[in-house]
């Protein structure tokens, strides 16, 4: 009897055995299914395009080459609510939305941003959000994007070796006897700051045969100022609002609307010839603005149409007196916007004790176009 009862007490066992290791089977496969369902819901949710209600967007080009830059079409234009904005990056798949990635802020009212460069292969996402500053992260449109492998620098997409854009950043500045003499004659007598080369721009267009950038002093101080160069008369004096190290950034075209032709065409001398179809050409330059207890860094437009050659906007690059300091991040950027000229968009990091930004992604200030000059704001 013994025997036989732990004979069957063993069966007892094996069978509650077999049962608890079926059922622990059923409840494994559950488990991975459920973690299935799980990763899928996740998945979704990840690679949901847009949050019910909000503004998305298309991209013009679902896959691009490295060296090229993203470009999207929201769906309607972007109307941040009140004190906040919308602000859009790309980034690798599968990197949290708390990541900033390639980054940017997008103006109020905007129907397209271009994005930064991609600088790598692979696949990459790219994401809309808003509510910043109220919320630092805040995805309510993403898309997927395919960065192809670009052709190497200094070729073009078909392989033959690319030719420099006429464009300013090809000017190289020249310091001569020439450019001396024609800033000499366009300033008041006596007046040039020797401490500061005359050096020529070689620009050419309907107003000017040339320009010369100089320093000269005046009863407030010193001052730059450009000589636009005509041939058989003096040039004339344009003043800037700056004092020192004046910088070419680039030669633009301000029409929203352009026509076809380029912005610029190489001259004979190595320099630039604005077409005389460009409507609205202009320059964009940097200089130094130094002053008793501060020194500011400005970007400076001139326009080049018209009758005369004028400013027409200014706007602080970066600054810094006893309080602290800011800077610009991003920009200057075109876009597009309500005027007949494109606006100008500039991002800055704070000052913080003055309202010029705020900790975080940039603030952007917009510049617009309105009664002959720009006017700026957030």
């Amino acid at each position: 009897m013994k025997a036989s009862g732990m004979r069957a007490g063993m069966l007892l066992v094996a069978a509650l055995s077999v049962g608890c290791a079926k059922r622990s089977g059923e409840t494994i496969a559950s488990t991975a299914e459920a973690t299935r369902t799980a990763a899928t819901t996740r998945t979704a949710a990840t690679t949901r395009t847009a949050t019910s209600g909000s503004p998305c967007f298309k991209l013009n080009h679902a896959t691009i080459k490295t060296g090229q830059r993203p470009e999207v079409s929201f769906d309607r234009p972007l109307k941040p609510n009140n004190q906040e904005s919308y602000w859009i990056n790309f980034l690798p798949v599968g990197k949290g939305d708390a990541e900033w990635g390639q980054w940017q802020m997008v103006p109020s009212g905007a129907t397209k941003a271009r994005l930064k460069v991609a600088r790598t292969a692979g696949s990459f996402e790219v994401r809309l959000h808003d509510g910043y500053p109220r919320l630092a992260h805040h995805v309510v449109c993403r898309r997927p994007l395919k960065v192809a492998p670009g052709p190497s620098r200094g070729t073009r997409p078909d392989g033959s070796a690319k030719v420099a854009p006429p464009d300013l950043a090809t000017i190289r500045a020249m310091a001569d006897k020439a450019a001396s003499s024609a800033f000499k004659a366009a300033m008041p007598p006596g007046s040039v700051d020797a401490t500061l080369t005359p050096q020529r721009w070689p620009i050419q267009s309907a107003l000017f045969d040339g320009i010369v950038v100089g320093r000269y002093r005046t009863a407030k101080g010193p001052t730059l100022a450009l000589a636009l160069e005509h041939t058989g008369r003096k040039a004339d004096r344009l003043d800037l609002p700056a004092t020192d190290a004046p910088k070419l950034m680039r030669i633009v075209d301000l029409d929203a609307n352009p026509t076809a032709g380029q912005t610029g065409r190489p001259g004979a001398d190595g320099g630039v010839t604005l077409p005389k179809e460009r409507r609205y050409p202009a320059l964009l330059l940097s200089a130094t603005r130094v002053g008793p207890s501060s020194n500011s860094k400005e970007l400076i437009g001139v326009a080049l149409w018209g009758k005369r050659a004028r400013v027409v906007l200014t706007f602080p690059l970066a600054g810094r007196d006893s309080g602290g300091s800011f800077s610009t991040i991003f920009g200057p950027d075109l876009v597009k916007g309500t005027s007949k000229l494109l606006d100008v968009t500039i991002g800055q990091h704070a000052h913080p004790k003055k309202a010029t930004g705020r900790p975080g992604p940039p603030t952007t200030f917009v510049c617009r176009f309105g009664n002959d000059k720009y006017t700026c704001g957030r």
